[in-house]
This record gives structure tokens, C-alpha cells and sequence, in this order.
């Protein structure tokens, strides 16, 4: 037999050791050619471990086993003197198959699958279970092991499991399960619900009987029982007994049922495995675990079966402990899932359950953080073109289910890796963490259009054809922030949507100067908030019956520092996006009703200014309260104040916005329906928000009047459907004699434009409200 030496120090536990180890290996030469060897540190920690113990017994012994996945053999590449003694030193050498260490007869004594479980579930750092020594032909030594992951594959895919063998000939087990809970824990045990669990059920296996095995089963979401503490036990098979015994399930206590009650094939398989009988134990919701249980199985979250190769039915005490056993992985199944279903909602689409925005930039930081020198990173942002429409022509039911099948077609699309996120009510983000460059982002690009443009079949048989613009942004620095990322990736969207219909665009140097300019207007625009930069001017409406001014519309400009008045045309849209506009919407009402509690009354009254609200304001929880603030401060009537909405906006949450109008109604504001007829469904439209008091018929279609046959009508059908609403039309862009008598005419009541007056600042707007007659300007 030959012998060699390891010499080691290290200092464990606060013990130093330095001493010869003696390695027993029949074939010195070859083992580096068979196994992985164990690190000298690690057999230092071994013996010090074994050695510590020594007085307090808590480990007998230590081997370490060179693990081949690909075949399923276990070999012996460290013993420890204690190990040694417990399997009997001639009968142990160095390369040794496990199976010669163990024998084959039991189930619970084959390593493979406990090594299998280790490698494949990381949180499962030990295993502890019961198993017996093989000493000779007619003698076994019943043992306690834990079982540990030392290594993961090497160069040629072997593993390294550590084993900590206890003699149970010296106590019982019942005296074992405080101390090996230590052991398991001072060698990093996992902390998940499964490795809990698991940890749990070895315990038992270890405290019931040395031929015990614990298998675990949980309810999934479609009903069935998953295994999820399996041991040996094939899981197709036990996935077969938890659902039997679930068909079964009478009372709320253990129960003991023989094989022989199984299906044939689950019992051949049991009786093959050394199986005789099945300790049953429900696991109970908690408001089940202490009151008498009718049969009720929604009230059974799983199972834990102990299987035995007794036919002795479970007696009080292993009741009792079974009984609590299965009360605490209960509890433990209940808090686990309540947070394991709250950081889901919390981080999921309630609709598409992909990933959200906060997730999928998440998940973009981390492929950020791994990025590789001469590795790129492709993001794509997919819009669904014009799907405003599908809502309002079909339904928001309709626009759920284009919602849910876009989202499973590009879930299929994506690679293994890959993120696919909805971010908006019809935006979806996907990261890409490996990238070749532009072709393969074109390629994935193509593949998202083409998807996304097959027809979708609606449950009436009809079908629908959607098409998406998709904007890509391909990164290389790691130290970008996934903020801006998804700025670029808006700003090649809008370069693609301009393309048309399903195309997509890259972000490029000339988008990248754009967005920096959109970025300098944002930080301008905060300090413009700060310091009072933001101005009001007034267009005045006029009554066309009269020619008289009654009132105005509110329009914000920026007094910019260098620049002079900018146009909200310029800072509007950066303002929208950034979410200042719902500050700025706050400012401009205050200013309003600043303005109008000066504004000169006319026969006793004031002129009615309406200010224009973004969708985000619409959705805002405290818009109404400082519309209410703003009143009360200037002494308002809230019939002096209107509110106009924009046709053509996008309203992420109608339902709010909604609520946010009839509340502004209740208070006496007005509301107006703005550029009406130019957006994706206006009849819609007018019937979600028929509590407006008047529509606003847009600016393209006055200025056709008396040359396009195709506005005439669509004005006059905008005046006689306001008049059957009891709305009043106003007409917007109105700059010549011929408009203004045309609509007259057609019955239209009130009109603005440049022909009357531009917007002018409060001083001169308060002049011609004191003038009153405002005519056309020709």
C-alpha cells in the first residue's frame, strides 16, 4: 500500500495544527489522473475539525469524495484516522468507489443524488441525512452525515463533497439534532425557504430511523403537489404519490398507508427502493393547524411523507414530532410565499407578468456592471404604433389581450440571457447582454417586427395586425446609467417612428446631441422653477355673435436668461417627460388666479381663462387640491377658471383621469375638449368625457374653410354634434373674413386666433378685456 505526506498548517476554530497527515492511496502515481486532489488548507480544516470534536463527539470522522457528474461515481480522496476506525482500515483505501463503502442495498446510502442536489441547488450548502457504514460482509455501522459542497467542476468536471460521520451507535439520534443543527451551520448553510426545509427534513430522517426517508411536497399554482424534498426518490414517481395521497386526504393528523396501496408502478418502485410504508403528514394553512380539519383541499399546502423500510405504524412521540415538524414548514411555506408574492407584484406587470421598468433597469445595471472589454450591450425599445386606437375602437378588454400576446411573442423571441420588460401601457424594453455590433442588433430588431406584425386572433375570430417602431441603443461603456440608456432608446424611437410603421433606428451622434440638448433644457428648466422664469400670457376667445372678448386661454412662455421668451413648443415636451410639468401645472394655476383676482370686472363679471393640462397632471392625486388651494388663496369663483384637455393626448389611466375632470366639474371649473378631431377616436372621446362644456374644433381643419369641401363638413358636423350635446364650439386658428363669416354661418358660437389677437402678456389682455369689442384684423 503506498503512503504520502501532506504537510499542513492552519489555524481553524482557534486551534493551530501542524502535523503529518498519512494518505492511503494503492496507486500514488495515477491519482491526479482519476480525482481532483483536496486542497492542503481544506484537509487541515478537516483534521482540526475532527480533532476538536474529539471530547465533545460531535464528528467521528471526515472523508472527502471526488464526485464524476458525468458517470455518477463517488471516489474517496481524503480519510480521516477517526474514518478510518469506523469502516475498518483494511477495508478502506485511497480511489475507493463509494459503493464499496456503503454497499448498494439502501436507498438513502447512494451519494450520486445527494451530490447531484448539492451541484444543482447552490442554496443547499449541506445535506444531512442517516446512512450506514458498510464494515464487513455481516456487520453495518448506522451513521449521521452532512454532506457539503467543497467544489464545483474542475478542468475535468470532477467535484469535491465533504462527509461528517457520527457514530449513532454512541447515542441516540434524538441527542444528535442540536448538534449537528451546529455543525451544518458553522460550515454556511443555506437560508432559503428549500434549504430550510431540506436541512429540516434530514433532521428528521436522522431523529426517526436510520432507514427514514423525508420527502417534501408543496401545492403550485395549477393545484398539483411539487416535490420540492425529494432524497433518492425519482421525482415523476413522488410527484405521483403527493397527488394520490392529495386525492386522499381526510384529516388533519398523520396517517400511515403501505405501499401496497399505491398505484403498481409507484409501488414496484418503492418496494425497489426498500420501501415498506408512508408516514403522511398534511401540511396545514394556519388557520387549520389547531382546529379539527374538514376535508377542505385548499387548505392543504403540501405534504410530508416519511418513507420506512418498517411496517410499524408512526407511534405518539414520532406523531408529535411529525405534527410540528410539518407546522413549522407551514408557517415558514405561508411567510416565504406572502413575500415571495408581494417582491413579484412589486417588481412584475400585473397584466403581462414580465418584469416591469424598475426590474428590467435593474437587470440592465447588472449586465452594465459585467460588461467585458471588447463586449457590447443592446437595448431595444418596442412601441406599439397607434395602439390608442385599438382601445378605443375595441375595447381596453381587446387592448389586454394584444397586450399579453405581444408580450408572449417576444418572450419567445429573446435569447437565453436576455430581458424582455414592459415599462409603459404599450412600451416594452429588452436587454440584451451579449452583442455583436449593429447587424446582430439589426437581426434582433427584425425579429421583434416581424413577431409582433403577425396577426393577433381575437376570441370572436376576428383578428387584428399591430405594428411596432423599435428603437436601439448598442453600449460598450460600463459606466453609462441605465437612465440615460433609456433616454437614447427614446430618442431612436421617436428617429424610427418618423421613419414609419414597423422600422427601427439607432441611437446615433446626431440623436446623441439632441438628447444632451433635451438634458440642458431639463436642468434649465428647474432652476426656471426656482426662479420665477415662467410667465403667463392670454389669447383671447371671442363670442361671435357679439364680437366681444369672454374670455381666455392660458399659455405659459419662459422668460430664459439670454435666450428671451421661448416658445412652449421648445420646453413643453422635455417638461412632459421629465414630470415637471405637474410643478410647472401647479405654478401657472397659482398664477392664473394671481392675475385674475386683479383683472378689472366687466358689467360685474370676469372673463373665464382656461389652462391647458398635460395627461400627467390628469392622473396627478394632488391637482384638484391645488386647484382648490389656488381658489381659496385669491378668492375665486371656480367659474372664472376652465381646464382644456387635449384630444390627442395619450391617458395612461383613464379611469383617474376621469375621476380628476368630474371632480374640477363638481367644483364649478369648466372643461373644454382642445384640438378636437385630429386625435385616434373622437367620438370616444367625447363620450368618456362628456363633462366637458365645450369642444375646441382644431386649427387644421378651420384654416380649410371655404377651400376644402372635406373641413367645411368637418366643421359644421363638430358644431351640430356639439349643439346635440349641449356644448358649445369653438374654433381654433381663426385668421380671415371668410372663416369667420363660414363659421358663423355654421352656428359656431366662439373663436380665437391670430386674426383677433396672439397671446399678449396679462397688462395688455386686461386692456382688451376692458375694451370688450374685438374684431377681426384684416
Amino acid at each position: 500500500m503506498g503512503i504520502y505526506f501532506l504537510e499542513t498548517s492552519n489555524e481553524v476554530g482557534g486551534l493551530n495544527t501542524n502535523r503529518d497527515t498519512t494518505l492511503r492511496n494503492s496507486t500514488v502515481a495515477d491519482t491526479d489522473q482519476l480525482f481532483i486532489e483536496p486542497d492542503v488548507d481544506l484537509v487541515s480544516q478537516f483534521e482540526t475539525i475532527e480533532s476538536h470534536n474529539e471530547t465533545d463527539a460531535a464528528i467521528d470522522g471526515v472523508a472527502v469524495f471526488s464526485f464524476d457528474r458525468a458517470e455518477g461515481t463517488a471516489r474517496v480522496v481524503f480519510f480521516s484516522p477517526g474514518f478510518a476506525a469506523m469502516v475498518g482500515e483494511k477495508n478502506l483505501v485511497l480511489g475507493q468507489e463509494s459503493q464499496d463503502i456503503f454497499g448498494p442495498t439502501k436507498v438513502q446510502n447512494r451519494l450520486a443524488p445527494i451530490f447531484f442536489q448539492l451541484i444543482d441547488n447552490p442554496e443547499n450548502r449541506s445535506l444531512a441525512l442517516a446512512q450506514t457504514l458498510k464494515r464487513d460482509p455481516h456487520s453495518a455501522l448506522p451513521v449521521h452525515v452532512t454532506y457539503s459542497l467543497l467544489q464545483q467542476s474542475a478542468a475535468n468536471g470532477q467535484h469535491l463533497c465533504v462527509g461528517l460521520f457520527r457514530d449513532l451507535t454512541k447515542e441516540s439520534a434524538e441527542s444528535l439534532l442540536d448538534e449537528h443543527i451546529e455543525v451544518v451551520a458553522s460550515l454556511g448553510r443555506g437560508k432559503t425557504l428549500g434549504a430550510s426545509c431540506f436541512q429540516l427534513c434530514k433532521q428528521l430522517e436522522a431523529h426517526l430511523a436510520n432507514s427514514s426517508q423525508c420527502w417534501l411536497g408543496i401545492r403550485g399554482e395549477n393545484g398539483s403537489v411539487e416535490p420540492v424534498v425529494f432524497g433518492n426518490c425519482e421525482i415523476g414517481h413522488l410527484q405521483g404519490i403527493f397527488d394520490l395521497v392529495l386525492k386522499r386526504a381526510t384529516t388533519n393528523k398523520p396517517w400511515a398507508a403501505h405501499v401496497s396501496e399505491m398505484p403498481a408502478d409507484i409501488a414496484d418502485k418503492l418496494v425497489g427502493d426498500g420501501v415498506a410504508m408512508l408516514w403522511i403528514v398534511p401540511l396545514l394553512a394556519e388557520h387549520q393547524q389547531t382546529s379539527f380539519w374538514e376535508p377542505d383541499q385548499s387548505d392543504i399546502q403540501g405534504f410530508l411523507i416519511v418513507a420506512t423500510d418498517s411496517m410499524v405504524e408512526p407511534q405518539e412521540p414520532q406523531i408529535t414530532l411529525l405534527t410540528q415538524a410539518a407546522s413549522y414548514i407551514a408557517t415558514e411555506i405561508s411567510e416565504a410565499t406572502q413575500v415571495a408574492v408581494d417582491n413579484y407584484r412589486d417588481s412584475h406587470d400585473e397584466l403581462t407578468h414580465l418584469p416591469n421598468r424598475s426590474l428590467v433597469l435593474d437587470r440592465l445595471s447588472d449586465s452594465l456592471a459585467s460588461l467585458t472589454q471588447d463586449a457590447a450591450i443592446s437595448v431595444f425599445l418596442v412601441d406599439l404604433n397607434r395602439f390608442k386606437s385599438i382601445n378605443h375602437v375595441h375595447g381596453s378588454h381587446i387592448g389586454d389581450i394584444v397586450l399579453k400576446e405581444i408580450a408572449d411573442r417576444l418572450l419567445a423571441a429573446v435569447r437565453l440571457g436576455d430581458t424582455i420588460g414592459r415599462i409603459s401601457s404599450d412600451q416594452y424594453l429588452m436587454v440584451c447582454s451579449s452583442s455583436s455590433g449593429e447587424l446582430d442588433a439589426a437581426a434582433i430588431a427584425q425579429r421583434i417586427t416581424n413577431c409582433v406584425s403577425e396577426p393577433i386572433y381575437l376570441p370572436d375570430t376576428s383578428k387584428l395586425t399591430v405594428t411596432a417602431s423599435v428603437g436601439i441603443v448598442l453600449i460598450e461603456d460600463r459606466t453609462a446609467a441605465p437612465a440615460s440608456i433609456l433616454s437614447q432608446a427614446e430618442s431612436a424611437l421617436s428617429k424610427a417612428a418618423a421613419k414609419g410603421r414597423g422600422c427601427y433606428a439607432y441611437y446615433d451622434e446626431t440623436l446623441r446631441q439632441q438628447t444632451d440638448a433635451k438634458l440642458e433644457i431639463e436642468e434649465a428648466l428647474k432652476a426656471a422653477i426656482k426662479n420665477d422664469e415662467l410667465v403667463v400670457h392670454y389669447q383671447p376667445l371671442v363670442d361671435l355673435r357679439t364680437s366681444k372678448m369672454v374670455g381666455a386661454e392660458a399659455l405659459v412662455r419662459w422668460q430664459r436668461p439670454g435666450y428671451g421668451l421661448v416658445s412652449p413648443i421648445d420646453f413643453i415636451p422635455v417638461a412632459e417627460e421629465t414630470g415637471l410639468i405637474s410643478q410647472m401645472g401647479v405654478i401657472i394655476i397659482d398664477e392664473v388666479c394671481k392675475d385674475l383676482a386683479s383683472w378689472p370686472k366687466v358689467s360685474g363679471r370676469l372673463p373665464v381663462v382656461t389652462v391647458n393640462l398635460s395627461a400627467k397632471q390628469l392622473v396627478d392625486d394632488t391637482l384638484v387640491i391645488s386647484v382648490v388651494s389656488a381658489l381659496r388663496r385669491h378668492d375665486l369663483h371656480p367659474r372664472c377658471l376652465g381646464f382644456e384637455i387635449t384630444e390627442s393626448m395619450e391617458i395612461v389611466n383613464p379611469t383617474r383621469a376621469l375621476e380628476t375632470l368630474n371632480k374640477l366639474r363638481e367644483l364649478g371649473c369648466r372643461v373644454a375638449i382642445d384640438d378636437f378631431g385630429i386625435g385616434y377616436a373622437t367620438l370616444d372621446y367625447l363620450r368618456r368625457f362628456s363633462m366637458a362644456n365645450a369642444l375646441k374644433v382644431d386649427r387644421s381643419f378651420v384654416t380649410g374653410l371655404g377651400v376644402s369641401r372635406e373641413d367645411n363638413a368637418i366643421v359644421s358636423a363638430s358644431v351640430a354634434l356639439a349643439s346635440s350635446l349641449d356644448m358649445h364650439i369653438v374654433a381654433e386658428g381663426v385668421e380671415t373674413q371668410q372663416q369667420l363669416e363660414i363659421l358663423r354661418n355654421m352656428g359656431c358660437s366662439y373663436a380665437q386666433g391670430y386674426g383677433f389677437s396672439k397671446p399678449v402678456a396679462v397688462e395688455k389682455a386686461m386692456q382688451l378685456w376692458e375694451e370688450q369689442t374685438l374684431l377681426l384684423e384684416i
